[in-house]
């Protein structure tokens, strides 16, 4: 460009709003994951004295676990990611003393 370095505020306005969008999506697709192990372990419940039940249900059970262990660590970078994008805190006792400072 033209040599002048890019300022913080819109570089960080740029972050910002690429956070907007991209941390509902992650927040979502990580509850989708954190679902999938639950929904699994419900149908092999169902499907138990059946033929039905694959034999290789335990590796997919495992695959399942996988999944929702996934799923809990994109929820936390999700999480974060969510915060710093909308300006929320964490913990409920910071908003209520930011709202009655004494």
């Amino acid at each position: 460009m033209n040599g002048k370095p890019v300022s913080v505020r819109t570089e960080s306005g740029v972050r910002r709003s690429a956070e907007r969008v991209c941390a509902p999506v992650l927040l979502l697709l990580s509850l989708l994951m954190l679902l999938y192990p639950f929904l699994h372990a419900s149908a092999t419940i169902r499907s138990w004295n059946t033929p039905a039940l694959p034999q290789d249900w335990p590796l997919n059970l495992g695959i399942a676990l996988f999944v929702g262990i996934a799923g809990m660590l994109l929820l936390g970078a999700s999480w974060r990611m969510a915060q710093r994008a909308y300006g929320f805190s964490r913990s409920p006792n910071s908003l209520a003393k930011s709202r009655n400072p004494r």
